[in-house]
């Protein structure tokens, strides 16, 4: 009776709350809160982990341990404190339960079991189900939207193609660098690049700049040079893996393929595999009764190797001596391509699935090329929704971020600056104002991050991972191990982000646990391109790299917010 009125007092204290992680007291209930956005204060009987013997000394040290991380007020903490100590638990065996939690494996399963049972921690309404019955209307309808992009856009210059008829309908005009016309306040103008990138804006009140780049390209396999060969019985494909992937899952996936060739001056992309009626790819693995010696004992990068990844094309040879003739006899009469033709050209391979709803609530979304699709997407979406903004809201997309951003259309290549300097010409501002304004401007790397894996909690700072379905999430800083290769954000950027965006639309997250891995963006190139300040900031996936990844709805409608209102910031 104590401990449920305990709770009740204690229950509307924790707002917002850090995780107090299962401090164990035998005969008694756990006090146990959630991370980040709290949940209900609930018990859970020690008998159910009959394993862990702990006195209340230990217990009692533990809790006051994370009793200063819990916005408790001191009367409240207190009261906890005579309930503990009213029930005097007697000593017991030591251990240390923080070793315990993050290392034992037995022990963790059943923590995990506890929660997802809702036998001990229950959490308390994300996002999605606070939002009002308008802005659920909203979600329902971008997420719509969203599926049928990432359905029919695959490579980068189909997912720019898309941006640049979004702006067109919206009279956005395209203009060349080094053109003559000027721009004025309102004025909206895109850039192309190449094909595969490209930078649209809004000229501003004040010429600094706003800019979000998102990267147009996501992990695929691609087609080596000579890629066709023959095999006993069919025609392969040989292939190299394109980005970070887990080679492994692709195996088995059946694959579009997509053909990009130039020719008269005008770039062609064939499609072969996006239709109910059109045969599709598939990389064949070993089936499991004989799998057992060749891959049994393989470590994951190599369960399935890089040059076990050959493609099945075809097993028939007509008239001819080869599979591969044939092959190319149909290639030629479905895209006009001849064999001579085939090298030259670009040749991908991407899942040959459409991204649709996950979950009986369908509050998810499963696709792939969410990385970075998602913030290609919400980047163009928030830009549409600007107006009467102070500074000039920038748009930019790039090519080959998975790669490294590399090359004359990735975020390392001088394209951007190039094309913010025209837009400054064109306002007829001396180029010696230039440099001050590039370097008093706002940039955002608008790319994905993960979110925590229930299925492997211990790859995650519990404190400090983006949760489904709570906003979009920024990262201050990236990079792996002692933050190599990172961008960090000072406090005068995390203050204004603060003071710019409603607290509904974003977390603050890290990458995983230190030294269990990390990645990077292109924050750092704008950062030092520029000499501006920069945020890492985009929507919070699963299986990143994986043939299906899933984001929230609320998360994905969260971005457009959140870049939305930065494109609006005043300070």
């Amino acid at each position: 009776v104590e401990l449920l009125n305990l709770k009740k007092n204690l229950k509307r204290n924790f707002s917002h709350c850090y995780s107090l992680q299962t401090v164990i007291i035998p005969k008694v209930q756990q006090i146990a809160c959630s991370f980040k956005q709290c949940y209900d204060l609930k018990y859970v009987e020690a008998d159910t982990l009959t394993e862990i013997q702990d006195s209340f000394t230990e217990a009692f040290q533990q809790f006051e341990l994370f009793a200063p991380n819990l916005t408790i007020e001191e009367s409240e903490l207190h009261k906890m404190k005579a309930v503990l100590v009213h029930h005097k638990i007697p000593q017991t065996q030591k251990i240390d339960l923080n070793d315990q939690i993050l290392q034992n494996q037995k022990l963790q399963p059943q923590l995990y079991q506890l929660k997802s049972e809702n036998q001990g921690l229950t959490m308390t309404k994300n996002q999605l189900d606070k939002a009002s019955e308008q802005e659920k209307i909203e979600i329902v309808k971008q997420s719509d939207e969203y599926i049928e992009f990432l359905t029919n856009n695959h490579v980068d210059r189909e997912r720019v193609n898309w941006a640049i008829n979004i702006l067109k309908q919206h009279d956005f005009k395209l203009i060349q660098l080094g053109g003559e016309e000027d721009l004025k306040q309102g004025d909206k103008f895109y850039y192309i690049n190449k094909g595969k990138n490209m930078t649209c804006g809004i000229i501003g009140e004040k010429p600094e700049f706003t800019i979000l780049q998102a990267h147009a390209d996501y992990p695929h396999i691609d087609l080596k040079p000579n890629f066709v060969v023959d095999q006993t019985d069919c025609v392969m494909f040989k292939t190299h893996y394109y980005g970070g992937i887990k080679k492994y899952q692709y195996a088995t996936t059946p694959m579009m393929i997509k053909i990009i060739h130039a020719k008269n001056n005008e770039t062609v992309i064939h499609t072969i595999g996006d239709k109910r009626d059109d045969p599709v790819f598939t990389i064949p693995d070993l089936l499991i009764h004989l799998s057992g010696i060749i891959q049994a004992d393989r470590k994951m990068k190599e369960v399935v190797k890089a040059t076990e990844m050959n493609v099945l094309a075809g097993t028939t040879k007509g008239e001819f001596a080869k599979f591969s003739e044939k092959f190319y006899q149909l290639m030629e009469q479905r895209t006009g391509l001849a064999k001579n033709d085939l090298q030259f050209c670009e040749i991908q391979l991407y899942p040959a699935f459409g991204a649709r709803y996950v979950g009986m609530d369908k509050s998810m979304i499963g696709g792939s090329g969410q990385d970075d699709g998602i913030c290609c997407f919400t980047a163009i979406k928030a830009l549409l929704q600007t107006q009467n903004s102070t500074y000039t809201s920038i748009v930019s997309l790039t090519s080959y971020e998975e790669t490294g951003s590399n090359g004359c259309v990735g975020a390392q290549s001088q394209q951007l600056l190039f094309q913010l300097r025209d837009v400054l010409y064109r306002q007829n501002i001396a180029e010696r104002q230039h440099q001050r304004i590039l370097s008093d401007s706002f940039g955002v790397a608008a790319d994905v991050s993960g979110l925590m894996d229930a299925n492997f909690m211990g790859a995650h700072d519990k404190q400090n991972s983006a949760l489904l379905n709570m906003g979009t999430n920024i990262n201050r800083y990236t990079g792996s191990g002692g933050k190599s290769g990172a961008y960090e954000a000072d406090t005068e950027t995390m203050f204004m982000l603060k003071n710019t965006i409603d607290q509904r639309f974003y977390q603050i997250a890290t990458l995983g646990e230190v030294d269990i891995g990390g990645g990077g963006t292109t924050c750092k190139y704008i950062s030092q391109m520029l000499n501006c300040r920069c945020i890492d900031m985009g929507t919070a996936l699963l299986n990143m790299h994986s043939p299906f990844e899933v984001c929230g709805t609320y998360d994905l409608w969260a971005t457009t917010k959140a870049y939305e209102a930065l494109m609006m910031r005043k300070m």
